[in-house]
């Protein structure tokens, strides 16, 4: 349990308002938050480039390098 009061503590009132934070321009995000919304658009983006920019012979499976 977090104390409320004392030398150096966080009030209640601070506690529930964000208060001790710093102040970001108003946009408070959870990292979890930040990682799924970062891992979805990595996500987009691969599927993308896989539909439009990969050759048909990479698509099928097929080598990387031609040599």
């Amino acid at each position: 349990m977090i104390p409320l009061t004392g030398a150096g503590m966080k009030s209640a009132e601070s506690l529930i308002t964000h208060q001790h934070l710093p102040n970001y321009g108003g946009c408070i995000m959870k990292q979890s938050l930040f990682i799924t919304v970062l891992m979805l658009a990595a996500l987009g983006i691969a599927t993308l480039i896989f539909i439009y920019l990969l050759p048909d012979y990479i698509k099928q499976g097929g080598p990387l390098l031609l040599c």
